[in-house]
């Protein structure tokens, strides 16, 4: 080699070294000042104090950087000095990874996907027969499944799913709830056998299998919430008695846990949901009344956003969340589904205010729809298509916009028409078929003429 080809070669490696550091800083502090949360509630372990790896991590993932977090978790891996811990929390961000990337695959290949991220989890627990930490890689298992079968509910509540796939996601909330069901009773034996204090071999100890416990109950709560959206509408007597159990189950929490715990707050908020689904809709605003706002993590406080924006279009209502709306309306840190209960919401007013204010709530409705669009990925950006669908036509926007003239929302129209068009290039022939016939309802209803014929 010349000594050209060495200088290059050294100085290649030292811009490398240097790339390396400089993302894996700027990722850290990006973690570190979001303030992540170790919290069982989302799936996460609350057992231990993070350490730099998971927050690296969380960060890049958090950021849609995936390959460059699966690469950081395989390196962090292979440390030799790596403790059964740590292994286990590292197998957990591999586990959420895939997640993350299962999301955004398309419908056809998303089953293999969600597969994967079974397969990771699966190899360690084949290995580590004897880990101490084992548990919470078994609920991130269950956790995985709930998550794909609470997906396909949303898409189901929208009618963006076949009968094959709905009958998956139904049997991934089953499989979810199984596998909880045994962790829990599995957790139950080592009430009072577990260490009081913790050990050097990473036992858990008693009040962590308390702390795990309360938390494993919540999830099953929640696998009995999701199999109550896989009803018909029309089978209510099946989902209040399934709604049923769920009311008790989280009431039963919120008497077992301090009331400031990040949990309880979740478990209120979620009690909130299953009392809407019944149509208990005072009982439902009650219980979001309770919940103590300003003292919610990220997590909570958008749980609580959705929930009370669903609160309010069901219950008929959705002036009374507007304050709250526009609170955050322009916030860059939403998720995606909290910006689709907004999109709802708007939708929601847009039929309940004068012909004048009609046009300026579909006006946000459609830049929010962009936004989801351009930064959210294209799984969400597919929900906000069919949430579009499922307001336009007849009973939606078209109605909305009879008698409007020239104030009708123009960005509607083309919006739809938009759908149409990526539904066409992805040969989702009923999809474009669907958003052509109501852009052209739209353009009809507003008299917008050259409009229909485009």
């Amino acid at each position: 080699m010349t000594k050209l080809a060495v200088f290059k070669s050294s100085k290649w490696r030292r811009e490398r070294s240097r790339m390396v550091v400089l993302i894996r800083l700027v990722a850290l502090m990006i973690a570190l000042f979001a303030g992540f949360a170790n919290n069982m509630v989302q799936g996460q372990d609350n057992l231990d104090e993070i350490n730099d790896d998971q927050a690296m991590v969380q960060g890049l993932r958090d950021r849609g950087l995936l390959e460059l977090a699966d690469r950081f978790c395989d390196q962090a891996l292979t440390k030799k000095d790596l403790s059964g811990i740590h292994h286990a929390n590292l197998v957990v961000e591999k586990i959420r990874t895939q997640m993350a990337r299962a999301i955004q695959t398309p419908v056809s290949e998303r089953a293999k996907a969600w597969e994967q991220a079974q397969t990771i989890g699966n190899e360690f627990l084949q290995k580590a027969t004897a880990e101490p930490r084992r548990p919470i890689v078994e609920i991130q298992l269950a956790l995985a499944r709930l998550a794909e079968g609470r997906l396909i509910a949303a898409e189901n509540r929208i009618g963006s799913v076949d009968e094959t796939l709905r009958q998956r996601g139904l049997e991934q909330v089953r499989e979810a709830r199984k596998r909880l069901d045994g962790i829990e009773r599995e957790l139950k034996k080592q009430l009072g056998r577990a260490p009081t204090k913790k050990t050097s071999d990473g036992r858990l100890t008693n009040e962590q299998v308390h702390s795990i416990l309360a938390n494993v109950r919540f999830q099953i709560a929640l696998a009995s919430l999701e199999t109550a959206n896989y009803y018909p509408a029309d089978d209510r007597v099946s989902r209040v008695d399934v709604l049923t159990g769920v009311v008790s189950g989280l009431e039963e929490i919120l008497g077992q846990v301090d009331a400031q715990n990040a949990l309880a707050h979740a478990a209120r908020i979620r009690l909130a949901e299953a009392q809407r689904l019944m149509a208990n809709f005072p009982m439902a605003e009650k219980n979001l009344a309770l919940v103590p706002v300003a003292e919610l993590n990220g997590e909570n406080r958008q749980l609580f956003f959705e929930q009370s924006f669903d609160l309010a279009v069901d219950a008929g209502r959705p002036a009374t969340a507007v304050g709250l709306l526009e609170t955050i309306e322009n916030s860059s840190t939403l998720k995606p589904s909290t910006q689709l209960a907004m999109l709802r919401l708007m939708f929601a007013m847009s039929k309940q205010v004068s012909a004048e204010q009609r046009s300026g709530w579909l006006d946000r409705a459609t830049n929010l729809i962009a936004r989801i669009d351009s930064t959210q990925g294209t799984y969400w950006s597919r929900l906000a298509e069919r949430t579009l669908l499922a307001n336009s036509g007849s009973t939606g926007a078209a109605t909305i916009g009879a008698g409007t003239d020239s104030a009708m929302n123009q960005g509607t129209v083309e919006l739809v028409a938009r759908v149409g068009e990526a539904a066409l290039r992805e040969s989702r022939w009923a999809d474009a078929r669907e958003a052509f016939d109501q852009a052209a309802a739209e353009a009809q209803s507003s008299k917008n003429w050259s409009a229909t014929f485009e």
